[in-house]
């Protein structure tokens, strides 16, 4: 009967982690599950459904809510420790997937055309298109990777916290 309440308490806390994530990307987006998110990104459009994005969410959120859960029970409880290991492997998964969806567009061409037919076909006087980086493109990817290591540090972390309470226990 013990286990039962324990288990239910952590059911409990991934609950309200998911009732947070709700409550957050309904104020965030307006949430409605019919649509998808557009985002502009120079001449690139990217294009989210709503469940994924709230999915990344969930993940942050349980993550964020574990840890700080745990860091005050020290680590003591293998259940939860657990979930911190497999949503924090999930997550960094999902972000290294966003950063290769992102990245080739940090490279944009200045006047704003497509280069067609390939740049063999150009007739020999005429300049080839200059390239820039897109700031925003840039910015984004190094905020994820950031991100990412933020994320990888804390795992690192907890499983220092996690493997030393077993050793010496």
């Amino acid at each position: 009967m013990k286990n039962n309440k324990y288990l239910l308490r952590e059911f409990f806390w991934l609950m309200m982690s998911f009732l947070a994530t709700l409550i957050f990307a309904g104020i965030l987006f307006r949430m409605n599950f019919k649509h998808t998110i557009d985002v502009h990104l120079h001449d690139t459009y990217f294009v989210f459904s709503k469940l994924s994005l709230m999915m990344a969410f969930f993940l942050v959120v349980s993550f964020v809510v574990f840890m700080i859960k745990e860091k005050r029970n020290s680590f003591s409880e293998t259940f939860p420790n657990w979930i911190i290991l497999i949503v924090g492997c999930v997550l960094v998964f999902d972000i290294g997937l966003l950063i290769t969806q992102i990245s080739p567009y940090a490279k944009v061409i200045v006047s704003g055309y497509t280069i067609y037919p390939p740049l063999s076909g150009l007739p020999g006087g005429e300049p080839l298109p200059a390239f820039t980086e897109n700031i925003a493109s840039k910015v984004l990817t190094n905020s994820l990777i950031l991100f990412q290591s933020l994320v990888i540090l804390l795992l690192l972390y907890f499983t220092y916290k996690w493997g030393k309470r077993k050793c010496f226990s």
